[in-house]
């Protein structure tokens, strides 16, 4: 449409400039210059009526380039929704109405008339409080599955003694766990789901600072449980630090610690070397995907030495780290 406006423009141009120089050359002949001139410019208003229709006749408000990003604010309704429900357990019924009514406001824009059935169908999903086809559609628009555990806070407890701490919820992933101890004997740490089936996290003797991971087969409720004799914290993630490593990369650190690192598919060696007395142990395990963790190495006292595993996907991966001195790692 464009060409064919500026080819006609282009046309009575033309035709302007052959008549005024059929007046120069005589006269006594009519400004045929200026007949043309008008001729071009109906001509012209024509074209840019015919090819143009809607041009000038509908103005834009601040408010509607404002509403034009309706498809990301619903997205990100879907996300708070799926948050409260994970996080929570149960979402109050105003706070469902309110996000289902706006994002029917979303649905409603005239400039994304392409999403407005899947942002209808999102609001009534999230007002039937059906959390998986929220999470369907919810995938369906942004164009990549959600990570769950992106979704999940941080929880913290802190108390002194035996204690079993209130359920709370974990997304299937995996979860690490950070513990202070301050008693003089047993400290044990145990997870333990809705079943009933539970894994031993930490079993440490006297004071301890120290961090560690386990898998979450399946979204569920879990407590922990705890054997102390002194005061204790816990306090438990399933979010990716922002100062995640990315392969080929070195670390070090000192006691039981977490590392999470990026590696792509392939065979990855880990150096690791070590300076204590007792156990210097490190497990691996893909932040979302595996089953049960892989050993790295099982040595007792200072170590030097390498191990090699092959990748299957690449990710973020947990290695968990159980020493009683100075350690590095070099992953590439």
């Amino acid at each position: 449409m464009i060409i064919i406006s500026i080819l006609i423009l282009l046309l009575c141009f033309f035709f302007i400039i052959t008549a005024w120089r059929i007046h120069k050359k005589s006269t006594n002949s009519p400004k045929w210059y200026i007949i043309a001139a008008s001729i071009t410019g109906v001509i012209w208003l024509l074209t840019v009526d015919i090819l143009f229709p809607n041009s000038g006749r509908e103005s834009v408000s601040y408010k509607d380039i404002q509403n034009t990003g309706g498809k990301y604010k619903a997205l990100a309704e879907a996300k708070e929704y799926m948050k409260q429900a994970t996080v929570e357990g149960v979402i109050a019924p105003g706070d469902i109405e309110r996000m289902a009514a706006r994002i029917t406001e979303y649905a409603n824009n005239k400039y994304e008339p392409e999403n407005k059935d899947i942002l209808l169908t999102l609001a009534e999903s999230i007002a039937a409080d059906d959390y998986e086809q929220v999470k369907q559609l919810y995938q369906e628009l942004d164009g990549k599955p959600i990570l769950e555990q992106y979704l999940a806070r941080s929880v913290q407890f802190e108390a002194k003694g035996n204690q079993i701490t209130d359920p709370f919820p974990l997304n299937y992933g995996m979860v690490a766990i950070d513990a202070t101890h301050a008693g003089n004997g047993s400290f044990q740490v145990n997870l333990t789901n809705e079943n009933g089936e539970s894994a031993r996290i930490f079993d440490k003797t006297g004071e301890y600072s120290g961090k560690s991971f386990a898998h979450i087969p399946t979204n569920a409720q879990f407590t922990l449980d705890v054997i102390s004799d002194g005061a204790w914290t816990l306090h438990t993630t399933q979010k990716i630090p922002e100062d995640t490593l990315r392969a080929p990369a070195k670390t070090k650190g000192k006691g039981d610690n977490v590392v999470f690192v990026y590696i792509k598919s392939g065979t990855t060696t880990f150096t690791f070397k070590h300076k204590g007395d007792s156990h210097f142990t490190a497990y691996i395990n893909k932040t979302v995907g595996l089953d049960s963790n892989t050993k790295l190495i099982d040595e007792t006292g200072t170590y030097s030495g390498s191990t090699s595993l092959n990748i299957t996907t690449d990710g973020v991966y947990a290695i968990a780290v159980q020493a009683d001195g100075a350690w590095s790692v070099d992953i590439r």
